[in-house]
């Protein structure tokens, strides 16, 4: 998302707080206009959503709070779906939705890597807790797949089957998978 490579029409919300705080703004490290992404309002249900344009395998995210003013969040859930219709929460090992720990200020980045990877074409982060207001800048961290359609099962769901495409790559992070996100010069590796 920072490198531009997803498009501005590619980041949606819920809700926009103003002009300067639209969608396309909560790109990690934006500096500009109001420096993120914030809700019209601060209540549960509000999300910020990213179409990666194709099935990818997610392997994490990495949040930031709102460049120019102090306001952050400070937990929040993903959601994700291959269709945009059908949504799944991320849970952790117990079955639960997961809780991902968010920001302690407005600029550090916190990373949070999924325990396990998913295949997604839409990603959703859903602030749970935050400082002030719910305002955000966001990337998403994984690979391409290779994607299988299979024909819809008995019950009228269509299963969607994921594979990395090639030999994963190593990163810096060691997730075995790259960022979707390119720095200014190169994709981090």
């Amino acid at each position: 998302m920072e490198s531009g490579a997803i498009p501005d029409g590619s980041i949606t919300a819920s809700s926009s707080y103003h002009y300067d705080l639209r969608p396309f703004y909560a790109r990690l490290n934006v500096r500009s206009n109001g420096g993120g992404w914030a809700a019209t309002t601060s209540i549960i249900g509000q999300w910020l959503q990213v179409d990666l344009g194709e099935m990818k395998r997610v392997t994490g995210t990495i949040i930031q709070g709102r460049n120019r003013d102090e306001q952050w969040v400070t937990s929040y859930k993903l959601r994700y779906s291959a269709d945009g219709t059908v949504w799944t929460t991320y849970a952790g090992s117990d079955g639960s939705d997961m809780v991902f720990p968010g920001n302690a200020d407005m600029n550090t980045p916190v990373t949070n890597l999924l325990d396990n990877p998913i295949a997604a074409r839409y990603v959703r982060f859903y602030p749970q807790t935050w400082h002030i207001h719910m305002s955000m800048r966001v990337e998403i961290l994984g690979c391409s797949t290779d994607i299988r359609i299979t024909s819809p099962t008995s019950d009228g769901y269509t299963e969607f089957v994921a594979e990395v495409a090639g030999q994963p790559k190593q990163t810096s992070l060691e997730n075995g998978c790259r960022f979707f996100q390119a720095t200014r010069t190169q994709t981090r590796l």
